[in-house]
């Protein structure tokens, strides 16, 4: 059910976020498994004075949240999406292996989920490999 607020002489709509629906897909469908999740970081760059980059990894010419799948639970996952998904840029990439990846094609080629954000972040749009085709989470 969608929340309407009335503010002043407006009305707004709350919009929610599909975070932690998300982490529980990925949780469902790889609990048995071990995995690593690579989450994009959009805005930070060498040289750019922040503590989160003392978290991040290169993979290629990016940075990524690497989140080991034995060292995180679905409430930190949902977090850790939250904190890096904007409304024009989010990328979440589960892989197989542990090691780390030097490159993006070495990444995708272990790729077992792709998820990306859609309708201006307030959902996500995912590929499963060996699944028919992509899926979108509903509200």
């Amino acid at each position: 059910m969608t929340e309407v607020i009335r503010q002043g002489g407006y009305l707004l709509e709350r919009v929610g976020n599909t975070a932690a629906s998300l982490a529980k897909v990925i949780y469902d469908e790889f609990r048995d498994s071990q995995f690593s999740i690579f989450i994009r970081e959009p805005y930070l760059r060498p040289g750019d004075k922040s503590k989160i980059l003392n978290e991040l990894s290169f993979v290629g010419d990016s940075l990524y949240k690497i989140i080991c799948s034995d060292l995180t639970d679905e409430a930190s996952l949902a977090a850790a999406i939250r904190k890096f998904t904007v409304s024009w840029s989010f990328l979440l990439i589960v892989a197989a292996h542990s090691d780390p990846c030097k490159n993006t094609s070495e990444l995708v080629s272990g790729a077992i989920l792709i998820a990306v954000n859609a309708y201006d972040g307030e959902s996500y749009l995912f590929w499963r490999k060996d699944s028919p085709g992509p899926f979108a989470l509903s509200k």
